[in-house]
């Protein structure tokens, strides 16, 4: 695991239903499960959005491997008022022992 300070997140899955036309939407997100781990900052960029400056960033979380949950890219982190989108999620040398989970910040 990593080192650093640990923080406790909220895990929550995307509720998806049909768009009756094959695919799926999102209609909401279900809270799953507080999880501890160690937030590292990675990068961060400005960029002009609708005519003002906004600040991106990207962040790796590792957390200890969630015994009976799959995490995927559709799911999302949140930290208080703080919303992180998942981008990658690895298993190093896939041995089931802790996952870095690559975030970007979305409000």
């Amino acid at each position: 695991m990593v080192m650093g300070p640990k923080i406790e997140m909220t895990f929550q899955q995307a509720h998806l239903v049909s768009d009756g036309m094959g695919g799926w939407t999102i209609d909401g997100w279900q809270p799953k499960r507080k999880i501890k781990g160690v937030l590292i900052p990675l990068t961060g960029d400005e960029r002009l959005i609708t005519g003002k400056v906004e600040v991106f960033a990207d962040y790796m979380f590792a957390i200890d491997y969630p015994k009976g949950l799959t995490i995927t890219e559709k799911d999302r982190f949140i930290l208080k008022a703080r919303k992180f989108g998942i981008l990658l999620i690895t298993d190093p040398m896939e041995q089931h022992r802790h996952l870095e989970i690559k975030l970007e910040e979305i409000s």
